[in-house]
């Protein structure tokens, strides 16, 4: 369901036509080395300056595309990246000639076949408009910060335009799905395994080049900060056996030479202080709360020593 049949064929042509105008150059066939960042806090950054930014000097120069967004879920983010399409309901099931029109629903399809009835890319955090294309019509959805309501409209002023009940919207983000893509996805949402592992999939899928860069963030646990409180995210509780199945899954998914799959939990367990807190989230097999700040959020020497990592990724293969 949503699926834009013609949409995807027309891409191909273009593909198609791209690759035989410019068969060694062509955008199709190689990622840039440019960067787009898909995630929720733990890419965007929460408290201290964000692994993002720490790497920037690490690495050639290049422009960074920022799109990750703080307390969204995987669905959001893929979402957002037009990796899945919203299904969007307006007032009247009619795009107006001019001016906005309400979204009066916003569904997505679950991986149990079902509707999700409630479901929005579009949250209280990060920008308030998403720009796409909806019934074949360009245009802004947008949510007012008042009320959070919803509405489309229209680039171009024009002719009515039929939109029936459940009209896929796909987000439209210029040339950053041919750029190099960092993915961390499902902290938000770990509890719902199944939904980040097909979020992550979309996600993959959207870089349009051939070949594929493409560095996957796993997410992690963590639990209390307070001195002698034990974790509640450990390995064996039900957070942290879903954060491992996911790195399980990630590692023997993501293989091959476009791909790099960052164990960020385990990155991070090998840099704890020695103290007996730490010891002790270690032993439980979560981030060792010295490079936290909260239950999941990294603290400044956390952002380093993955902005360090993925930097080593980057140069070592040329990316």
């Amino acid at each position: 369901m949503g699926r834009d049949v013609l949409g995807e064929i027309d891409g191909v042509k273009t593909q198609v036509s791209e690759l035989i105008a410019n068969p060694v150059n062509s955008k199709y066939l190689a990622p840039s080395k440019d960067l787009t960042l898909l995630g929720d806090s733990q890419i965007n950054g929460a408290g201290p300056t964000p692994w993002r930014t720490a790497i920037v000097p690490m690495i050639s120069a290049r422009n960074y595309r920022n799109l990750a967004i703080g307390g969204q879920t995987s669905t959001h983010i893929a979402g957002r990246f037009g990796a899945i399409a919203p299904l969007l309901t307006v007032a009247g099931n009619s795009i107006p000639a001019s001016g906005p029109v309400s979204i009066t629903a916003c569904r997505v399809l679950k991986t149990d076949g079902t509707l999700d009835n409630v479901f929005t890319p579009i949250t209280n955090q990060g920008s308030n408009t998403l720009y796409g294309s909806l019934a074949g019509v360009l245009g802004t959805w947008s949510r007012a910060s008042g009320d959070g309501s919803y509405t489309f409209t229209r680039a171009v002023a024009g002719t009515a335009v039929g939109c029936p009940e459940g009209t896929p919207f796909k987000a439209i983000w210029a040339d950053y799905d041919f750029n190099t893509l960092v993915i961390g996805l499902g902290r938000n949402n770990i509890s719902d395994v199944p939904t980040v592992k097909r979020d992550i999939e979309a996600c993959s899928a959207a870089q349009r080049s051939i070949e594929k860069r493409q560095i996957i963030l796993t997410v992690t646990n963590g639990g209390s900060i307070t001195p002698g409180v034990p974790t509640n995210e450990g390995v064996g509780t039900t957070t942290g056996n879903n954060v491992v199945a996911l790195e399980l899954w990630a590692e023997s998914r993501f293989t091959g030479p476009g791909f790099e799959v960052v164990n960020v939990r385990k990155l991070l367990m090998q840099h704890g202080d020695g103290s007996a807190d730490d010891n002790a989230d270690i032993a439980a097999g979560t981030v060792p709360r010295s490079l936290r700040i909260d239950v999941v959020h990294y603290s400044a020497a956390a952002h380093l020593l993955i902005a360090e990592h993925i930097a080593s990724i980057i140069n070592k293969k040329g990316w």
